[in-house]
């Protein structure tokens, strides 16, 4: 709250973000059996990495499959 009474907005919403990435890789991470694709092989290790750095292009399609 002090950073948003200072006049910090822009801080304060990259910090916002940032706590949102981590809690949609924590759910993504521990709900991996959503993400897997019939008919595609997905490289183990490629998934787990999108799953836990969550970039900011994949937002959209984890929460997806979240839903």
């Amino acid at each position: 709250m002090r950073s948003l009474e200072a006049g910090l907005l822009r801080s304060v919403a990259g910090k916002a973000f940032q706590a949102w990435k981590a809690c949609l890789s924590y759910l993504a991470i521990k709900s991996q059996d959503l993400f897997q694709i019939e008919g595609v092989k997905f490289c183990a290790l490629r998934k787990e990495w999108v799953l836990a750095v969550a970039p900011t292009t994949a937002l959209t399609q984890i929460a997806e499959r979240l839903m």
